[in-house]
């Protein structure tokens, strides 16, 4: 692969410059490699990126522990941020404080959930 790119919680990155340091070391990626602002490897033959998100947390208010099984499908948690998105806006326009019609609610919850 000529592009790698880890996306995990944003509290891996330490763990995730180490990594490409290593791969660096050992010669997976040629040693002079340019980094870029945000520490990404780039390449003429390779580029290993980190892609940090905010820590998702349960209803509880913990972060959630991939190993336990105990965690949502990501395709379960976009849907539910776009559905409390629509709501928000909804009432915004109520309120006359969001300028958008019905027909662009969806979409516009969707870009912004």
């Amino acid at each position: 692969a000529k592009h790698i790119v880890y996306i995990t919680d944003f509290t891996q990155g330490d763990h995730f410059q180490m990594v490409f340091a290593a791969a660096r070391k050992i010669g997976w990626v040629r040693d002079g490699d340019d980094e870029d602002d945000e520490g990404a490897i780039t390449a003429s033959s390779h580029r290993l990126d980190h892609i940090g998100f905010g820590t998702v947390q349960g209803e509880d208010g913990k972060r959630f522990k991939t190993r336990s099984g105990d965690t949502v499908r990501l395709v379960d948690l976009l849907d539910e941020a776009v559905s409390r998105m629509e709501t928000s806006l909804r009432e915004r326009m109520t309120e006359g404080k969001a300028n958008i019609s019905e027909e662009e609610l969806h979409a516009t919850a969707s870009a912004m959930g």
